[in-house]
């Protein structure tokens, strides 16, 4: 019952703790691109289904969709699985 719970923290809070890393060990000062919010990057993860609008570092729209899907897949196995267990 932990497993299905870790996968659920690791991709939500996991994904954010990576992507604020990310932003705070790139130098934004010297680049001619913006730097991308990560309210807005949180936000797109959880109502746009894993689409992120400014990519951090390549891949990070697959990364995104597959935590995202992780995410959703795990919340019907953690609501589920203790009642079908017990039976």
């Amino acid at each position: 019952m932990y497993i299905p719970a870790l996968v659920l923290y690791l991709s939500f809070i996991g994904y954010l703790a990576l992507i604020i890393l990310i932003k705070w060990s790139i130098d934004w000062t010297g680049s001619t691109s913006i730097a991308p919010s990560l309210i807005s990057m949180i936000m797109d993860f959880a109502l746009k289904f894993g689409d992120i609008n400014i990519p951090l570092f390549t891949g990070q729209i697959v990364l995104s969709r597959l935590l995202f899907a992780l995410f959703i897949g795990s919340i019907p196995v953690i609501l589920f699985a203790l009642p079908i267990y017990k039976m």
